[in-house]
């Protein structure tokens, strides 16, 4: 969508005022600042077509939308002796409903409402895409007052105090929705706060000290929708009771594909409060500069009333109404399974509720740093230094973290009653023996379960949630070298360590109990949502640690270890400067930075059933897909954790599991991974070149700026594949915000008419000289690369490039087999494992070159005071940028209206600001 033509609005406010209280000893200085602006944006969005709505008395075809959908209370498994759970290759098939329409016995009250929050299409009215459209302006209002007090109690020792508050209300309506289905940064609201004291002491001639105490408090309130919707049971559900709702709301209504999520139930807070005390000493011995000193810092970090969703959400799928549950779009010709018909059916393929405790976090840090600056001759200066850095393990106030697992630790439920018979029992042991011989491996051994959570305060264990890392030495050498008068050559080497301030896992203090869409992997749904009961054990309530190692058994468990280690990264940079004639400078510089320990997430897994002793992944992967074993992997099998894990949980919910899930450690949760893997990776290496035209003193006349950066930003923290086929190594492609050229131009022009200049009315008369006289020109150009393409890596794709013969075009930005993305796209079977990366640095997202330019004038009405004239214009050529390429191979090609759609499309919906032009005045005095 193109926004040009349309009107920004804006008001600011400012003063400014300065001055002693006491001569020489006490000066003031303060400001205030107001800033209030609406944004002008227009969003275009899908919403469902009236054909999909309900009317009364009738069911809803389905036909026109272009999708076929399936009952899935039809599901039938064709392979010979094969049962729905258990199907050799996955061969299902449903069978289509009549006309494409589900009929009005088979339409979910509750789904047909939450169907009618969206509303109509007021443009493309038969399309079921990218047709509506509404005005939705980003408001903006903020407040800044500052303060700061200098003051001199010796000609030794002076201070300063420095206060300055902001506050500030944001409404983003990201939807263009109104009513309950709106969603956004809706009233959302910031504050910052920062004060300081700070002394300076003179030691002696050779010997400085600063002193300084900082504190600063952050905190912000972005609700994500209007917080007044109706109460779930109005339209026929009845959510379970959650203790830190603080009213019933709707739950969010997401979908997998298509359209928007609806409703907002969520209050995201954040706050972060930082006291630092810095001391810092200078001494000059000789031809040695010596810096020397440290700091002492203290974080604080809290989220109150940030709950989660303690309302709920739900996601539909495809799944429910695709021909075969297991693979999309099996039958040549045919787009199959639509979201709508899974909402008008009553079949959710997820969600949850959460239950979640509020944080309140704090991080204690040390450091102690030294540093050399030495003139060792006229030429060469050389700067050696160290740095120490301490951080300690996150605390909570009220020991609500965990510190990982205990791997080798025998969990209790060993020897629950109920636990044991299950494993004894002969149909059991026979049915198992079934499934695995048949994968060519053993039964896995259960008769002993290791592993439980861990808890700081708790179980012997210390309060921080990881153990402190004291090996962070950092050492940092530089140096300058005069070639001659107006050469010289600059470089450096060191190293430089993170704050590591992840704030760890809190599972037992918080927890999502997870709407259970189907007992056999989507196979068939279940109809808890459809009967208006969701979750019909109601929600699981967090325990904290009073269960120890029985806590949170049957759901996955996504935890922080305590062996964590902060990220380090080398920086280097080598460079040389050149003065040039006029007053021009040219510098070209290497620079380049590594960093490892990056995080990594994976989960314990492979296929082989032993106990893990030590961190890091098998080398397990899967060649080559077996279908043979993917439909093994997924057979039913009992499940000897049903009655003895809670029924509310994932695995606790059905007597049958799926057979790869008794196969990985830790079977009792599910899944269990390891957020603070230290394995990933980053590289940067760039070239640097500036070309500077400066003017001094009273010269008038043009200077400029030319920057130019070619770069390489690569890294390594995530993986191709992850359950059930954990890559041994995370992947290596470009950063997400990778650009390989990037050029600006910023320049600065005094006009050549004028008293003062050289060309034109160099001495006009009074009057006509306060009118020509003393304006500015100046602008900034500048234009890079594209942001490295995202691809389908959910997907096989054929052997042809990602780019399209000849070119990418906004039709076609990204390979789609010309309009049919299916022929060459196939979704990844079950089990199957991927083989894409998830971005490509040879195909780039659009990019544009961008121009701002400013002019303006000084009018002086007294020696003290003068009015500037500023007139600013922003995207001066008024150029759009359109987003990256649509990556979702189930996306239908299609041009709409002039405009293309579907998977390698670029929608050209404006993604920059359009032309702003902004006038100004401000008085000084």
């Amino acid at each position: 969508m193109d926004l040009r033509g349309r009107t920004q609005s804006s008001i600011s406010t400012a003063g400014r005022s300065a001055g002693p209280i006491k001569k020489d000893k006490i000066f003031f200085f303060g400001s205030f600042e107001g800033y209030w602006e609406n944004i002008p944006f227009t969003t275009v969005t899908s919403v469902p077509p009236a054909y999909l709505r309900p009317q009364s008395g009738q069911g809803v075809d389905f036909s026109q939308s272009g999708y076929t959908i399936y009952d899935p209370l039809t599901t039938v498994c064709n392979a010979p002796g094969g049962t729905l759970g258990n199907c050799p290759g996955n061969n299902y098939s449903r069978t289509e409903f009549s006309n494409d329409t589900i009929p009005v016995a088979r339409i979910d009250p509750a789904g047909a409402a939450f169907l009618n929050l969206f509303p109509l299409p007021n443009i493309n009215q038969g399309s079921i895409q990218n047709n509506y459209i509404a005005t939705t302006p980003d408001q903006y209002r903020y407040y800044q007052p500052m303060v700061r007090v200098d003051y001199n109690t010796s000609n030794r020792t002076r201070w300063y105090s420095f206060y300055e508050w902001q506050k500030g209300h944001e409404f983003r309506n990201s939807s263009g929705f109104t009513g309950p289905a709106q969603r956004g940064d809706i009233h959302s609201m910031r504050t910052n706060t920062v004060a300081s004291e700070d002394m300076t002491h003179t030691f002696s001639p050779t010997m400085v000290g600063d002193f300084k105490l900082s504190f600063t408090r952050y905190f912000q309130s972005f609700p994500d929708g209007p917080l007044s919707t109706p109460t779930p049971s109005s339209i026929g559900l009845n959510m379970p009771y959650v203790g830190t709702a603080s009213k019933p709301l709707l739950p969010e209504i997401g979908f997998g594909e298509l359209y928007p999520t609806i409703i907002g139930n969520r209050v995201s807070t954040h706050l972060d409060q930082t006291l630092v005390l810095n001391v810092d000493f200078t001494k000059i011995h000789g031809a040695h500069s010596i810096e020397f000193g440290g700091e002492i810092d203290r974080w604080n970090f809290a989220n109150p009333f940030d709950v989660g969703h303690p309302n709920g959400t739900f996601s539909f799928g495809t799944q429910p109404t695709q021909y075969n549950p297991t693979k999309r779009n099996s039958l040549s010709g045919i787009s199959d399974g639509n979201v709508i018909a899974g909402l008008l059916l009553g079949y959710p393929t997820g969600g949850g509720v959460d239950w979640n405790h509020t944080v309140y976090e704090t991080i204690p840090g040390y450091a102690a740093y030294a540093q050399d600056n030495w003139k060792v001759s006229h030429r060469l200066t050389l700067n050696i230094g160290l740095r120490y850095d301490v951080e300690g393990g996150v605390v909570d106030r009220f020991n609500g973290l965990n510190r990982g697992m205990c791997m080798t630790c025998v969990n209790p439920i060993t020897n629950n009653s109920t636990y044991q018979a299950n494993l004894s029992n002969p149909s059991n042991i026979a049915a198992w023996q079934t499934a695995y011989s048949g994968m060519g491996i053993s039964v896995p051994n259960l008769s002993t379960v290791y592993g439980g959570i861990l808890f700081t305060g708790a179980q012997g264990q210390p309060r921080h949630a990881y153990n402190i890392d004291w090996g962070n030495i950092a050492p940092r050498l530089g140096f300058a070298y005069k070639i001659n008068d107006k050469t010289a050559i600059r470089g450096g080497w060191g190293w430089e360590f993170a704050y590591g301030i992840e704030g760890g896992t809190r599972s037992g203090f918080s927890i999502s109990t997870p709407y259970i869409d189907s007992q056999n992997s989507g196979i068939t749904p279940t109809d808890y949502f459809l009967n208006g009961m969701p979750y019909p054990n109601g929600a699981v309530q967090p325990v904290g640690s009073s269960l120890g190692l029985l806590t949170n058994l049957g759901n996955t468990q996504q935890l922080d270890f305590p062996q964590r280690k902060i990220p380090r990264s080398t920086i280097m940079s080598i460079g040389i400067q050149r003065e040039l004639p006029a007053h021009t400078v040219l510098s070209v510089k290497y620079s380049g930075n590594y960093a490892r320990a990056l995080r990594t997430q994976g989960v314990f897994t492979w296929v082989n059933g032993s106990l893990p002793l030590s961190f890091g992944y098998p080398d397990l992967q899967q060649n080559n897909y077996d279908p043979k074993l993917a439909s093994q992997l997924g057979e039913q099998v009992p499940n000897p954790y049903y009655g003895v894990v809670p029924p509310n949980s994932s695995l606790g919910s059905s007597k049958t599991v799926q057979a790869v899930r008794l196969l990985v450690p830790f079977s009792q949760f599910g899944l269990v991974g390891n957020y603070t893997n230290p394995y990933g990776k980053s590289w940067y290496d760039s070239l640097q070149v500036k070309m500077d035209k400066r003017l001094y003193g009273t010269i008038r006349g043009l200077s400029y700026q030319l920057a130019y950066t070619y770069s390489k930003n690569m890294e390594s923290t995530s993986y191709r594949n992850g359950w059930p086929w954990q890559d041994p190594k995370p992947i290596y492609e470009p950063l997400g915000y990778d650009r390989t050229n990037v050029i600006s131009i910023s320049w600065q022009w005094d006009l050549p008419f004028g008293k003062g200049s050289n060309f034109l009315l160099t001495n006009p008369p009074a009057p006509l000289g306060i009118l020509v006289s003393g304006w500015r020109l100046s602008g900034i150009f500048s234009d890079e690369t594209g942001f490295p393409a995202g691809v389908p890596n959910s997907w096989y794709t054929s052997t042809h490039s990602y780019v399209p013969d000849g070119g990418p075009t906004y039709a076609q930005w990204l390979y789609n087999c010309n309009d049919n993305p299916k022929a060459c796209y196939t979704s990844i079977p079950s089990w199957g494992q991927g083989n894409q990366p998830k971005r490509i640095g040879y195909l780039r997202v659009p990019h544009i070159a961008n121009t701002d330019l400013s002019l303006q004038k000084d009018f002086h009405l007294t020696e003290s005071k003068r009015v500037q004239f500023r007139a600013d214009a922003f995207n001066l050529t008024n150029t759009p940028l359109f987003p990256g390429p649509d990556t979702n191979p189930n996306d239908r090609v299609r041009e709409v209206n002039g405009r293309w759609q579907g998977f390698g499309t670029v929608n050209l919906f404006q993604q920059n600001f359009p032309r702003i032009v902004q006038l100004s005045l401000k008085l000084y005095f």
